[in-house]
This record gives structure tokens, C-alpha cells and sequence, in this order.
């Protein structure tokens, strides 16, 4: 259950760092690694046996003034069914003007239920086509402030750009490769 659950850890993340904007003028996610696993110092983790936060570090390039995201929140289902959640764990700042690296601190709850299981298979399988989102931000830039938030749920590959879809492929890849083919992940 460990691996299973940093697996679904890792994907949350990697989902949450593709839904930044890929509009011309607006921050464009270029690559996106997993920079750290674990809880904050000294905190115990949750049920005994996995960190209950995920750091990633983006790549961003903004063409424009700063940001800073205030909070965030990402709900990955499985054919219609909850399966992880992420929060940002504390307020995200993309510096103005030109290519930077930001850590994204996030807390993550996993659902112990079946559609966890089916949703690991789709992934190996690289299929989207059951795996949907629903995002939740609040942002300011200057004085502008602004909420988004996705009503229903939307489908990953609607979600996602494709480029954003690649490197998210890429990454689980690679972090599944680095799993232990032990059972305590089933």
C-alpha cells in the first residue's frame, strides 16, 4: 500500500503542475520533477506509512508580472470515482520576466478504495480516457486578483496540454521504474 500511495502522490502532482496556463501571454509550464516526498520535519505520517505531502519543482516561463498562487486544490476521479486530492500546502510565487524554477509544496490525501487499483492499470497503460480533474485556484498578479475553478469534472487529456501530458507520462515512468516490484504496492 506504500507504493501505491506515493504513486498516486506522484501523479496528483504531476496533474496539478499541467493545469498552469498555456496561453500565449501567461506562464507556460516547460518541465516538471519530483523534488522531494515527505512530511514537514518531525510530523508523522499518515497511517504509519507514507509522507501525506509531495514537493515538485516547475520550470516555469513567465513573460509577464509576478504571480503568486494563494491556494490550489486538484481532484483526480477514476470513472467517476474520487480517488487522490491535492492542496497547496503554502502560497506559490512565479517570479516576473524570464525562466525560474518553483517549488510546489503540496499535501495530498489518497482515497482506499478499488478505483485507486484501476487507475494505476490506466496509467501503466498510458489511457486517459477515464481519468478526469476538477481544479479549484485562487491567484494574484499585482493588483489583480482572480479565482478559477472547473465545475464537474474534466477529462485529463482536456485538462492537459499534450506537451504537459508527455512529460507527466514521462515522469511516472520513471518513478514507477524506481519502485520496488514488492506486493506491499497492491
Amino acid at each position: 500500500m506504500r507504493a501505491l500511495r506515493l504513486f498516486w502522490a506522484v501523479l496528483a502532482a504531476l496533474c496539478l503542475a499541467g493545469c498552469a496556463s498555456d496561453a500565449a501571454r501567461g506562464p507556460r509550464v516547460i518541465d516538471v520533477r519530483l523534488a522531494d516526498i515527505g512530511d514537514p520535519a518531525g510530523a508523522p505520517a499518515v497511517d504509519g506509512s507514507l509522507p501525506s505531502r509531495v514537493t515538485l519543482l516547475a520550470t516555469v516561463e513567465n513573460p509577464s508580472r509576478g504571480i503568486k498562487i494563494s491556494s490550489g486544490r486538484l481532484r483526480i476521479s477514476y470513472r467517476g470515482r474520487r480517488v487522490v486530492m491535492l492542496t497547496l500546502a503554502e502560497a506559490v510565487k512565479i517570479p516576473p520576466r524570464g525562466v525560474s524554477e518553483v517549488a510546489i509544496p503540496l499535501r495530498v490525501n489518497v482515497a482506499h478504495n478499488s478505483a485507486a487499483l484501476s487507475l494505476r492499470a490506466a496509467v501503466r497503460r498510458r489511457d486517459a480516457s477515464g481519468i478526469g480533474i476538477e481544479t479549484e485556484v485562487s491567484a494574484r498578479a499585482g493588483l489583480i486578483r482572480g479565482e478559477a475553478a472547473e465545475r464537474g469534472v474534466v477529462p485529463l487529456e482536456k485538462a492537459v496540454p499534450t506537451r504537459l501530458l508527455d512529460i507527466m507520462w514521462r515522469t511516472l515512468d520513471e518513478f514507477t521504474g524506481s519502485l520496488p516490484e514488492s506486493g506491499d504496492d497492491e
